[in-house]
């Protein structure tokens, strides 16, 4: 009796679709109420109908456009949290997260430097790879195409290697550049959702284009004697660390940014000023220790006898005796 994933013309053939496959390996999941959103729904009962229906979940997080982001800890809780369609009274829906399913991986191999990309997703389609693409850069006005491929898997995170003929080829996390606006040429936006106005990328002036600016480079954003697109600049770095924290971590971006800008030092504060937490209760009543007046002369005459050569014995007494008239003056 012939194997029920043998095809017809003998190969085999994968035992679940890829759409199921997908679902196996997705860990993020939005759910959505089908006639209004989550913001005023009881989180009681969100939490109850969620650990009733999948178990304890890794997370659960009400979003600001009214979904629920859920991220489950195992492929039985995603396929138990697909069949939910009800929350108490209210009718839901429940799908796998656009792009936080998905990660992105870095590979570089000089043999596959004249592969077509769509041959490299050939031998890739049954590692998880869902997208192939080249890295390529821009020398005297020419792209040109370099060794590194970018692999986009329909995986949570990537994996530790993956195999092309007679390669084991070890995967990096993918870091993408910062997002600069081309508009207002600020990181953090794109021009479709920029409110700021049109800016020359190489002399931070309003009016003009940057391509046919001729002007002293200037940057908008640290105003230093580059283009804004220049990789040199302070606020392209840190954007690209933040990227970086994000990518790494599993962070969003926001919360990658608080971390990076937390731990840049400030200007005209100090390391103490800035690390100091003075924590002040109102429901607290004490009085505070009353201070000693102190003789400044007593102090000083201390002072100067401590300074007595080290091989000098002879001021150790005094400075015994000084030292106990204050803390006789402190506990008075």
């Amino acid at each position: 009796m012939g194997s029920r994933n043998l095809a017809p013309d003998g190969e085999m053939r994968p035992s679940t679709s890829p759409e199921k496959e997908y679902l196996m390996n997705a860990r993020y999941f939005v759910i959505t109420r089908k006639e209004d959103s989550f913001k005023c729904v009881s989180p009681i009962l969100i939490h109850k109908t969620i650990v009733s229906m999948v178990g304890d979940v890794k997370s659960t997080k009400k979003c600001k456009n009214g979904t629920l982001l859920i991220e489950v800890a195992t492929p039985i809780q995603a396929s138990s949290l697909m069949k939910l369609k009800r929350i108490g009274n209210f009718d839901v829906t429940v799908s796998s997260h656009s792009s936080l399913n998905q990660s992105k991986g870095v590979i570089s191999e000089s043999e596959l430097q004249n592969e077509l990309e769509s041959d490299i997703l050939d031998e890739f389609r049954n590692q998880n790879v869902t997208a192939v693409k080249r890295i390529s850069i821009r020398k005297d006005g020419q792209l040109i195409p370099t060794k590194h491929l970018i692999l986009t898997f329909n995986l949570p995170s990537i994996p530790k290697s993956v195999h092309i003929a007679y390669f084991n080829l070890p995967v990096r996390p993918y870091i993408p550049n910062p997002l600069r606006c081309f508009k207002c040429q600020r990181f953090g936006h794109t021009v479709q959702s920029c409110r700021g106005v049109d800016t020359c990328a190489r002399c931070s002036l309003r009016g003009h284009d940057s391509k046919t600016c001729s002007s002293t480079p200037t940057c908008v954003n640290c105003k230093g004697d580059h283009p804004a697109y220049a990789k040199v600049c302070p606020r392209w770095k840190e954007e690209k660390e933040i990227q970086s924290l994000k990518t790494t971590q599993n962070l969003s971006f926001a919360e990658a940014r608080k971390i990076i800008f937390d731990r840049t030092p400030k200007v005209g504060v100090s390391y103490s000023a800035a690390t100091k937490k003075v924590m002040v209760s109102k429901y607290t009543q004490y009085e505070p220790e009353p201070t000693a007046n102190v003789n400044v002369q007593v102090v000083s005459e201390a002072i100067q006898t401590k300074s007595v050569s080290d091989g000098n014995n002879l001021g150790k007494p005094k400075l015994n005796r000084v030292l106990q008239q204050i803390i006789n003056r402190r506990n008075w």
